[in-house]
């Protein structure tokens, strides 16, 4: 076919041999123009892995760093900040609605792996809304389940952010946000320059934030002034509000939001079929012992009405 032969003889390649036996399997079927084979053979100067045009992607994540996404991604101030005012206002019981919670994100975890691992591309639910009804209802899932939480969660972070700098130091001259914003630009310019990179830093803050959260925890429950856990549970203060902390479960929801941002990770993954669902359970599994751990340890140190009742209970709590 001449045309076929033009094809590839003028846009691919400059080798008329190479043109000619690219012609030959795309005649006889056994190759597809669109295919990365195709390209390797094809395109000038080494092919499309050395030319850039439609070069695979390069497989760098593996079990830890996709892990690190997962923990790092949910536990946050805010995230901390909702579980002590939660743990102030229910007490002990707070514990059913965080497992009834955990239960809820290991189904999420389920559907989310088996998703990612059906439709294997970065535009996680975006990829799949759009396979399931449409284009414009996953642009509707796209905005509002990444952008618009991700612009409310972001400006949280980086104000609780500033007040706990105001808080450690009172007598600064900076203006405000200077110091949240800066963090800010660092981590966006980490983000742009290299993945692997960046997954090196998410895992080691990872790994540091959950040793400081489980330090916090285990240290107050064996300090001497801790209050005994049997004060827990004495009368009714072991679950003050009864039948009624169910309500709850939508607050302790929040701490096991969005270790679905593995998914999108899923062309990086080195070994997705296995990591991707095993990163989201144990991040979740983790993600419930240290929120247990790290609650019941501000539960004896301080009162639950200054748990309930205060703006930044996790600085409370660091320096009690």
């Amino acid at each position: 076919n001449s045309s076929i032969y033009g094809l590839a003889a003028s846009v691919w390649s400059d080798d008329l041999n190479r043109a000619h036996r690219v012609a030959q399997r795309l005649n006889a079927g056994t190759v597809s123009i669109n295919t990365v084979d195709a390209l390797d053979v094809t395109v000038p100067f080494g092919g499309g892995k050395q030319s850039g045009f439609g070069r695979a992607r390069h497989k760098t994540l593996g079990l830890g760093a996709l892990l690190s996404v997962a923990i790092g991604l949910v536990v946050s101030q805010g995230v901390m900040v909702l579980m002590l005012q939660a743990v102030g206002i229910a007490g002990f019981g707070f514990i059913i609605p965080l497992g009834l919670a955990y239960l809820l994100a290991l189904s999420y975890a389920f559907s989310f792996s088996e998703l990612s691992l059906m439709i294997p591309r970065a535009g996680s639910l975006s990829s799949y809304t759009e396979m399931a009804i449409g284009q414009f209802p996953a642009i509707l899932a796209t905005f509002s389940g990444y952008i618009v939480v991700a612009m409310f969660a972001l400006s949280a972070e980086l104000l609780l952010l500033d007040l706990i700098i105001g808080k450690v130091f009172p007598s600064s001259s900076l203006p405000p946000l200077t110091v949240a914003f800066g963090i800010l630009g660092v981590f966006t310019v980490l983000n742009l320059m290299n993945i692997d990179i960046f997954a090196r830093l998410q895992s080691l803050l990872a790994v540091v934030m959950l040793v400081v959260l489980l330090l916090l925890g285990l240290s107050a429950i064996n300090h001497e002034q801790a209050q005994p856990l049997t004060n827990l549970f004495a009368n009714s203060s072991g679950n003050p509000l009864g039948w009624g902390v169910l309500t709850l479960v939508a607050m302790a929801i929040w701490g096991f939001v969005g270790a679905e941002f593995v998914c999108p990770l899923v062309e990086e993954a080195q070994r997705p079929e296995r990591d991707i669902p095993r990163s989201m359970i144990v991040g979740l599994s983790v993600i419930f012992c240290t929120i247990m751990i790290y609650c019941l340890g501000a539960l004896l140190m301080i009162p639950s009405e200054e748990l309930a009742t205060n703006g930044l209970p996790h600085y409370l709590f660091a320096t009690v």
